[in-house]
């Protein structure tokens, strides 16, 4: 009996532990999808114009540029734009300063993975939860339970269909299928129409 509680005590630990690993894990991934700050993405802009002629722009324009730039990318978290900035400077075909819609595709696909991983590490916190509550009987409620179990056993008693029936629905599939133009249903109600 000592070793049942022991077991359990470790489990119940680890589960534990687990549990806030995967927490502080989605954590850090929500932060790393958090939209970057305007500074943020002002300075990924102004690093990447550095490889880039931004033509004879003087510096009013070069700011509503930035401005136009740092809109549009508000919604982009900096890991995902850093990510964009140097696929766009890292590809052979780039020449010219990227559009912004062009750097939001790139940082669209840089976050795939990490969009990939929070969803799997979200599941995984509901599948424990779930587990968790299913696990403990003192919140199943017995008489709600008996009268599911009834239920379910009432409509297994109801009469069933004939085979007949369940052969009538294969010839109705089959036609129908085949195309024919005019076709019963298996209860012989409604014609239908193939399309």
């Amino acid at each position: 009996m000592e070793n049942q509680k022991d077991l359990e005590q470790n489990k119940s630990k680890q589960h534990l532990q687990q549990v806030a690993l995967l927490k502080e894990r989605e954590s850090q991934l929500l932060t790393k999808l958090s939209p970057a700050k305007r500074e943020e993405i002002a300075s990924l802009l102004a690093r990447l114009s550095l490889h880039y002629s931004l033509g004879n722009a003087n510096q009013t324009e070069l700011k509503m540029l930035m401005d136009d730039y740092c809109d549009d990318l508000s919604n982009i978290s900096f890991f995902a734009l850093e990510a964009a900035c140097r696929m766009y400077r890292q590809d052979i075909k780039s020449q010219f300063f990227p559009r912004a819609a062009e750097l939001k595709e790139l940082a669209v696909r840089a976050a795939v993975n990490t969009r990939h991983e929070l969803h799997v590490v979200r599941e995984k916190l509901y599948y424990i939860d779930t587990s968790r509550q299913l696990s403990q009987p003192e919140r199943a409620d017995p008489a709600t339970v008996d009268k599911i179990l009834k239920g379910l056993y009432e409509n297994l008693r109801v009469d069933q269909p004939e085979k007949t029936e369940i052969k009538e629905a294969k010839a109705f599939d089959k036609a129908y299928f085949e195309g024919k133009s005019e076709v019963r249903s298996a209860d012989g109600g409604e014609t239908e129409q193939p399309s």
